[in-house]
């Protein structure tokens, strides 16, 4: 009786200790690995108003409105769709609908834990409502 009892707490710790080790690695092997922004990597990113493949050098026109614990982002467009020379119709990515050359998207950029910047589109100017 009392082998089956050390045999069974001897059994439990050996799980317990398999679970462990597994846990840790997977930690290791996922915070050592730390992604790379699409920009860098040198793959090309799609406008988020008007889905051109930006160019190299190619940049979104945006502005900043710096707050005290985040930012108010107005995002214009690409030089397919925002300008003179614009080609390309803006759809705003939340309602779907057609936007003007002058409307603009709008988000919130705050900081994360970890220092890296976070992005929320919340929409356009009809969808989102001015901020």
């Amino acid at each position: 009786m009392e082998i089956c009892i050390y045999a069974a707490a001897l059994f439990t710790i050996a799980v317990f200790f398999l679970i462990g080790i597994r846990i840790v690695s997977r930690k290791l092997s996922v915070s050592s690995v730390t992604p790379e922004p699409a920009a860098a990597s040198g793959k090309r990113i799609p406008c988020i108003l008007c889905g051109s493949v930006l160019a190299k050098g190619e940049k979104l026109y945006s502005k900043e409105t710096i707050r005290e614990k985040d930012s108010i982002i107005h995002m214009y467009g690409c030089p397919h769709c925002h300008g003179d020379r614009s080609t390309e119709k803006k759809i705003c990515p939340v309602c779907r609908k057609p936007m003007s050359s002058d409307e603009y998207l709008i988000g919130r950029m705050w900081l994360k834990k970890n220092g890296r910047k976070h992005l929320h589109m919340s929409g356009c100017v009809r969808c989102a409502g001015k901020i």
